[in-house]
């Protein structure tokens, strides 16, 4: 029997066995003939053989995900297509008014001044106080989700979680500790109890804390107070 839950988040343990699979595995818990690195034996023993280490293991495949580069944000995606939109107008605007000097030629003005006012013009055009105004907006949301209890590690999340329609999230040692604990039993409550923990594997090896999940919520329940 071996703890899978750091591959599925599932707390029960899963049977393995040296047999040939009927069937290609469609996925790597249906593989019931293969141990992984990173999961734990809380029962039996067994012999195997190595087929893969390192970053080529499972285990090392989530593992390259830390190093991948993070895919850009549809927040920097937009900030981006906003400068894209802006630069073409100026330069749109920079070559439609150079055009019409070199036609017209008014009087007074010379070729330099038509420059120096389509820097100028462009300068203008330019939101300069668009970063500020944008960290300011996202540190106000930072803030207030802070106020709940929400640590923000990048400015972006913010607005990338004010553009979500579906959330979906492992609720298995994210939103719960993963923890199997008995809440109540019927019967004999502590006669059937007693002859849980005493089946129990930690027998074995009784200064070791069980590792077999149904094991260890017998133990607890044992020393917790209530009982």
């Amino acid at each position: 029997m071996i703890d899978e839950s750091l591959l599925s988040g599932e707390a029960a343990p899963i049977k393995k066995t040296s047999e040939k699979l009927q069937s290609k595995a469609s996925t790597i818990f249906d593989a019931h003939n293969m141990g992984f690195s990173g999961t734990v034996v809380v029962s039996g023993k067994g012999k195997g053989v190595v087929v893969a280490t390192g970053m080529q293991t499972e285990l090392g495949t989530i593992g390259k995900l830390t190093f991948s580069r993070p895919q850009e944000s549809p927040f920097y995606k937009n900030i981006r297509n906003l400068s894209s939109y802006i630069l073409k107008i100026i330069i749109v605007t920079a070559t439609l008014l150079f055009v019409a000097h070199l036609i017209l030629r008014p009087a007074g003005i010379s070729p330099f001044n038509i420059i120096m006012f389509i820097i100028a013009l462009a300068i203008g055009i330019t939101p300069e106080a668009l970063p500020a105004v944008s960290t300011f907006s996202l540190s106000q949301g930072a803030l207030l989700l802070a106020k709940h209890k929400v640590f923000v590690k990048r400015l972006s999340a913010i607005e990338d979680l004010g553009s979500i329609d579906v959330l979906c999230t492992d609720k298995t040692g994210t939103l719960t500790k993963n923890e199997l604990t008995i809440v109540d039993m019927y019967g004999e409550e502590k006669k059937n109890l007693f002859y849980l923990a005493l089946a129990s594997t930690s027998q074995l090896v009784p200064t070791k804390e069980p590792l077999h999940p149904f094991d260890k919520a017998a133990w607890q329940k044992l020393k917790s107070e209530d009982f």
